[in-house]
């Protein structure tokens, strides 16, 4: 059987192009707002009378936004090597498609542990 090689169109490309640039941006702001929450919650481990949650909510958001932004960042260089690249087009599509694939994962997680977190909360006032 023959090994199909298939190449996207300069078209194509473009739209991969624009979603790679879109996605970098995207990471490097929400690795960066990470790197803010962190020097934030160290500062109040630090120097503040800050309740304990908010210093472990703070550090939660923290690792949440620079895992986002990594495997934000991780998934565009995928999406890059698709028009950077030739004759490998849908197995580098499919590389970053499953970190794509990841990234939604956590995200999922988080807001699924975000709205327990809050209902749980809610039932706690009500007790």
């Amino acid at each position: 059987m023959e090994n199909l090689i298939y190449e996207f169109s300069d078209a194509q490309n473009k739209v991969i192009k624009r979603l790679t640039a879109n996605m970098f941006f995207v990471g490097i702001f929400v690795f960066l707002l990470g790197v803010f929450f962190g020097v934030v919650d160290i500062y109040y481990w630090v120097s503040s009378d800050k309740e304990g949650i908010v210093k472990i909510f703070v550090a939660v958001v923290a690792f949440v936004c620079i895992t986002m932004g990594l495997y934000t960042l991780s998934s565009s260089r995928s999406f890059r090597r698709v028009f950077v690249s030739e004759g490998n087009d849908v197995d580098h599509l499919m590389i970053a498609m499953d970190k794509l694939a990841t990234w939604f994962g956590i995200l999922t997680f988080v807001i699924i542990v975000a709205l327990a977190i809050v209902i749980l909360g809610a039932l706690a006032t009500k007790i």
